[in-house]
């Protein structure tokens, strides 16, 4: 009699042991907890630009739309001042959900990372992403100027350039999309920093062009260049939810009063989220280390 109390003790310890654990796991990972966290995006003071901090959140009103032409060039400017260089954010993304190729410009700690599919870290062809190393300090303003044509895609850093890559296309469909800044359109991946500008245009800027901009973006007193543009935004606004176009045709950006990630795909099926790569390992060992506590429960 006195072993089977013992062993009904013993299994009642046991459990109670797993209730604290499970709360304990729950407590950790979700407290405190705020299903509509703040938008970490505020005007800068004192000069022109957005600050995202913690979890910010930008977003295109409507779909971007491209000029209609033959060629298929585009480029893009952002001018930026990263926060870290710790760690790997996306900056900038264009989506839409019909399309598998999203073009995505990331910070891979201080590097640049530009891709069609985030899903692909490693790739020797250069025909699905590139990567130009040092790029980015902490704190420094730097702009990024990547402007592809038919032979390819040439990176500038404020005005000079920098590294070139033959088999690495941008086309104009990539950019019928909506515009989001500041995370990945489909995972949580916060860009901490200061933009202070970001423009799309739908030709291949030479080098004239992109020495000439970087003078304009510098220097607040010089007419910004239009010619070809579909987008830019100064982000001059210093208030109020809206940054407007000065490109008329073109859409606005929105900065949402909560932050979510806009696409994130809920109860994907473990091939779907398979990466070959160290983030995914990485991710995978910190769960199981997580509920490894549980596994006698």
């Amino acid at each position: 009699m006195n072993e089977q109390f013992a062993a009904l003790e013993e299994r009642k310890r046991t459990k109670a042991l797993c209730v604290v654990a499970v709360v304990a796991v729950l407590v950790a990972t979700l407290w405190p907890f705020n299903a509509f966290p703040r938008n970490g995006v505020t005007w800068l003071h004192g000069t022109t630009g957005l600050k995202f901090e913690k979890a910010g959140l930008v977003v295109s009103r409507e779909p971007l739309r491209p000029a209609d032409t033959e060629a298929e060039s585009c480029s893009l400017e952002l001018l930026l001042r990263p926060a870290s260089t710790r760690s790997v954010y996306t900056i900038l993304a264009f989506y839409t959900p019909t399309r598998p190729r999203q073009l995505l410009v990331r910070q891979w700690r201080d590097g640049l990372l530009v891709t069609h599919d985030a899903a692909v870290e490693n790739d020797k062809t250069r025909t699905i992403k590139f990567d130009v190393d040092h790029v980015f300090r902490r704190g420094r303003l730097v702009l990024v100027t990547i402007s592809s044509g038919p032979t390819g895609t040439t990176v500038y850093l404020d005005g000079q350039p920098a590294e070139s890559f033959s088999r690495f296309k941008i086309s104009r469909s990539e950019l019928s999309t909506e515009i989001v800044l500041g995370t990945s359109p489909v995972t949580y991946q916060p860009w901490p920093g200061e933009l202070s500008g970001l423009a799309i245009y739908s030709k291949e800027l030479i080098p004239a062009d992109v020495l000439r901009h970087y003078k304009e973006w510098t220097d607040p007193s010089e007419h910004p260049d239009l010619d070809s543009a579909i987008a830019r935004y100064p982000f001059a606004e210093a208030t109020g939810r809206e940054v407007r176009n000065e490109v008329i045709s073109g859409p606005n950006l929105e900065i949402p009063t909560t932050f979510s990630v806009p696409h994130k795909g809920l109860l994907r099926s473990p091939a779907e989220e398979f990466r070959a790569d160290w983030m995914y390992a990485s991710d995978v060992m910190a769960n199981i280390a997580g509920f490894v506590p549980l596994a006698g429960c």
